[in-house]
């Protein structure tokens, strides 16, 4: 799951997590939760229908220097076919808690994307 996408992800796996499958009598969990957080207000354009689009996704993703093994023309169709995504799902209420206390996490720092400083 990617940064605020936990909240929907949350909803959606909290019974997936090995306290809910063991009152159900079954064993192990399905999911290992993966985070990625950025800051929303500094890298996101938000409009007044609270939808979000980066502000300026060639330096905040793929920043001044990117992979030799990424071509230009794959730099611009990814950045080209970028919209805008429904930010209200971020404030949708937690079902009954969140997953990620519950199901394993891990946690991926790119070193390339500047949606977050590594300073941060």
């Amino acid at each position: 799951m990617h940064s605020y996408g936990d909240q929907v992800g949350s909803n959606a796996l909290s019974e997936f997590a090995v306290s809910t499958r063991k009152a159900q009598g079954q064993s192990g969990d399905k999911v290992r939760l993966f985070g990625h957080e950025e800051l929303i207000s500094i890298v996101f354009n938000i409009a007044e229908d609270e939808t979000h689009v980066h502000s300026d996704p060639r330096t905040l993703l793929i920043g001044s220097n990117p992979d030799a093994k990424v071509t230009k023309t794959e730099i611009e169709e990814n950045i080209s076919n970028l919209s805008r995504w429904n930010g209200k799902a971020m404030y949708r209420p937690l079902k009954d808690r969140a997953a990620w206390r519950d199901i394993r996490m891990s946690y991926v720092v790119t070193r390339m994307d500047m949606t977050v400083f590594l300073d941060f």
